[in-house]
C-alpha cells in the first residue's frame, strides 16, 4: 500500500501507521501476503478447530444418543446461522481495509444484523422444529439468540482482520471458540439436555463477544455508522448470500450421495467428504491474511493467494494419495476403510473448492455482486452431473472434483479478463483500488 493510502487510513482510524501496516510488511512485499501473519492466524484457526471438535466429542458423551441427536440437529441450524458471523466479518474487514472504518462502521448496524438474524430464526422456529421432529421450539429460539453475539464477534474479527492485526485476530479466534465450547460443555453437564447445552453455548458466545471487546484496545473503533443500518444490512445480506451458495456448492455432494447411493455407501461417502472438508479449510489462514490486501487493490496478493491455496491443496492431495488408509483412519475410523482408495479424489475436490473460495473472496473484496454467478453455475452442474453419473462413491467424488476445478479455472479466467466492478479504478499492483462506495 502506498504512503498516501497509509496516511488516509491513519486519518480515519486515529491509529499510527504501524498498526495499519506493520504486520503486513513482515515477511512479504508491500502488496503481498504476510507470511508471519498467515502463520499466526493459522495457529489460531487450528487451535479453534481442535477446540470445536472437542465440543462434539465431550457433549456426545454427556448427553447420550437421544439428546445428542437433538443437539446435532440444532447444531446444523447454528452452522447455517454462522454465516451471520462470517458475512459481518467480511463486510467490516472490507470497510477497515479500505481506510474508511470511522465513516462506515457503527455498533448499531452490527446489532441490527444480529437482531434481524435472531428474528428470522425465532419466526421460523416452529416450522423448523416440526421438520426436525423436536419436542419444543425453545432450543431453536436459543440458537437464534446466539446469532446476536455471533454478529458482534464477526464485527470484532473483521476490525482486526481489516487492520491486519494478525496476533490479536488469531487470539480472538481462539477466545471466541473456547468461550462458546466451554459454555456448551458446562450447559450439557449441568442440564443434561440439548436445550441446556444450547443455552450454555449462547452464554459462552456472549462472554466471547464481551471478551472480544478487550482485543480491540487501540484498534480501529466501531465508529459512528454514518452509512446507516440499512446500507450495512444490505451489504451483509449480499455477503451472506455469497457464502451460503459457497457452502451449498461444497456440501451438495453429500446430499446427492444420500439420494443416489445405498445407505452403507452413502455413509462411506460422508466419511470421504471429511477429507474434502479438511483440504478445503486447510488454507483458510492464507485467505484471511490476503483479504485486506485484495481490498486495497493489490492484485499480486490475489495471485499469491490463488497460487498458494492451489499448491497447498494439490500437495495435500498427493499426501492423501500416499497414505490414504492412515488419513481415513484419523478422519473417520477403521470402519470406513473401504473408502480409502478414493480418498485422493475427495482431497482433489477440496483443493479445487479452496481455490473457488479465494476467488469468491477476491470478488467480495470489492463488493462485486456478480460473485455468485459461477457458484450458482457450479451448483446446477454438480446436481446434474451427480444425479446422472454419481452411481458409485468414486464417480460421484469425481463429479465433485470436476465441478470444483472447472469453476476454479473459469474463475481465474474471469478474474483476468472481466472489467473491475463499477466504481473501481485499477491503477497498478501497488496502488489501492477505491471501493465501490467511494
Amino acid at each position: 500500500m502506498t504512503e498516501q493510502d497509509d496516511g488516509r487510513r491513519d486519518a480515519h482510524t486515529g491509529d499510527g501507521p504501524t498498526q495499519g501496516t506493520g504486520a503486513r510488511l513482515e515477511g512479504s512485499g508491500a502488496d503481498g501476503i504476510s507470511v508471519q501473519g498467515t502463520a499466526i492466524v493459522g495457529i489460531g484457526l487450528v487451535i479453534s478447530q481442535l477446540v470445536a471438535m472437542l465440543q462434539m466429542l465431550v457433549v456426545s458423551r454427556i448427553l447420550g444418543p437421544e439428546q445428542f441427536g437433538v443437539f446435532g440437529a440444532m447444531a446444523v441450524i447454528l452452522l447455517l446461522g454462522s454465516t451471520c458471523l462470517a458475512a459481518t466479518q467480511v463486510v467490516v474487514a472490507r470497510h477497515v481495509a479500505s481506510g474508511r472504518s470511522e465513516r462506515h462502521i457503527g455498533a448499531l448496524p452490527v446489532l441490527v444484523v444480529g437482531a434481524a438474524a435472531f428474528a428470522l430464526g425465532a419466526i421460523t422456529a416452529p416450522l423448523v422444529s416440526r421438520a426436525l421432529n423436536l419436542d419444543d421450539v425453545m432450543g431453536l429460539v436459543l440458537v437464534a439468540a446466539t446469532f446476536v453475539p455471533f454478529a458482534v464477534t464477526g464485527a470484532q474479527l473483521g476490525l482486526l482482520q481489516g487492520a491486519e492485526q494478525h496476533a490479536r485476530l488469531g487470539a480472538l479466534y481462539v477466545i471466541a471458540t473456547v468461550a462458546r465450547v466451554a459454555g456448551a460443555i458446562l450447559g450439557a453437564w449441568l442440564g443434561g439436555s440439548a436445550d441446556a447445552t444450547v443455552l450454555g453455548l449462547m452464554i459462552g458466545a456472549t462472554i466471547g463477544a464481551l471478551a472480544g471487546q478487550l482485543m480491540l484496545v487501540a484498534q480501529p473503533t466501531w465508529g459512528r455508522g454514518e452509512e446507516g443500518s440499512r446500507d450495512f444490512l444490505v451489504e451483509v445480506f449480499h455477503a451472506a448470500h455469497a457464502l451460503i451458495v459457497l457452502y451449498a456448492l461444497t456440501n451438495l455432494d453429500v446430499l446427492i450421495a444420500r439420494a443416489r447411493l445405498d445407505p452403507f455407501d452413502a455413509g462411506l461417502y460422508a466419511a470421504g467428504a471429511l477429507v474434502n472438508r479438511a483440504v478445503f479449510f486447510l488454507p483458510t489462514a492464507i485467505l484471511v491474511a490476503a483479504f485486506p490486501r485484495m481490498v486495497a487493490g493489490a492484485r499480486h496478493a490475489q495471485r499469491q493467494a490463488v497460487a498458494a491455496v492451489a499448491g497447498l491443496g494439490l500437495l495435500a492431495t498427493a499426501a492423501v494419495a500416499l497414505v490414504p488408509g492412515l488419513v481415513i483412519q484419523i478422519m473417520a475410523g477403521s470402519q470406513y476403510a473401504d473408502v480409502a482408495d478414493d480418498a485422493w479424489v475427495f482431497a482433489l475436490a477440496g483443493a479445487g473448492f479452496g481455490v473457488v473460495q479465494v476467488l469468491l473472496y477476491a470478488r467480495m473484496a470489492h463488493h462485486d455482486r456478480r460473485a455468485t454467478i459461477l457458484l450458482w453455475g457450479g451448483v446446477v452442474a454438480l446436481v446434474a452431473l451427480g444425479l446422472t453419473f454419481g452411481t458409485s462413491i468414486r464417480s460421484l467424488a469425481l463429479c465433485a472434483a470436476a465441478v470444483a476445478w472447472t469453476v476454479a479455472i473459469a474463475g481465474v479466467i474471469w478474474a483476468r479478463t472481466s472489467p473491475p466492478p463499477a466504481g473501481a479504478e485499477v491503477v497498478g499492483d501497488d496502488e489501492p483500488i477505491p471501493a465501490p462506495w467511494e
